[in-house]
């Protein structure tokens, strides 16, 4: 009968019944998304004025290509790195608190970059910024924590998304910070600025990466650990 086959999970079609969708946790998917926005900041923010930051600390228009390309690469050579181990932390301490430290050092590497002396130390900066900032992984790993089959896809979808806005946020604040000296002299023609013509996009992030690492802290929270996610880590 009907009533016997809609209690068995399936439709007057014959076919399963469709599972309700769990919903989101709105909260902390909030925090994801703007985390997925700092990892692209950390990364991206630097590109409109790299060829301008390498001209005045020295380089050659020679090597210009060699050290843009240099520098854009080692936060990334730096994450390569550091994933696998920051993967083997979230495992012993925590997603959350990996996610909380990495936001920190994500921040202090951001603040520490816009006042390099050389390339040597501005690459040095972005491979450690990079080594202090793999908690992409971690981010998927929390995300798939938190939700369950029925939302899981909806939530994995927004990752794109807030790394894409990441991504533009982080060109534009490059470009329209850098060099405030020349752009807005009333408010930034001090010689601390001129000393350091890219420390304010760079310090905007910090201070970006910062508060989404306070808000990582009061709202994310560990899921409890299933057999099947111990099973994984065992494997």
């Amino acid at each position: 009968s009907c009533g016997e086959r809609h209690a068995a999970g399936t439709d007057t079609m014959g076919s399963p019944a469709a599972t309700p969708q769990t919903p989101l946790p709105k909260a902390a998917m909030a925090v994801v998304f703007l985390i997925q926005i700092s990892e692209a900041l950390g990364g991206f923010a630097l590109f409109p004025f790299v060829v301008f930051m390498l001209r005045d600390l020295g380089v050659s228009e020679r090597n210009l290509g060699f050290y843009s390309g240099l520098l854009g690469a080692s936060f990334f050579i730096g994450q390569v790195f550091s994933s696998y181990h920051w993967g083997r932390l979230a495992d012993r301490y925590g997603c959350r608190a990996c996610l909380v430290f990495g936001g920190l050092a994500a921040s202090a590497s951001s603040a520490v970059f816009g006042f390099v002396p050389n390339v040597t130390w501005a690459v040095i900066a972005r491979v450690a910024s990079g080594l202090l900032n793999g908690t992409i992984g971690i981010i998927k790993s929390h995300v798939s924590q938190i939700t369950d089959a029925t939302n899981r896809p909806t939530a994995f979808s927004l990752f794109p998304v807030g790394f894409g806005i990441g991504i533009v946020s982080a060109s534009y604040l490059g470009g329209a910070l850098a060099r405030p000296a020349d752009s807005w002299p009333g408010v930034f023609g001090s010689a601390f600025w001129e000393t350091y013509p890219y420390a304010l996009p760079l310090l905007v992030c910090a201070v970006y990466q910062f508060l989404t690492s306070l808000l990582a802290c009061v709202v994310l929270r560990d899921a409890p650990r299933t057999a099947a996610y111990d099973a994984v880590g065992a494997a």
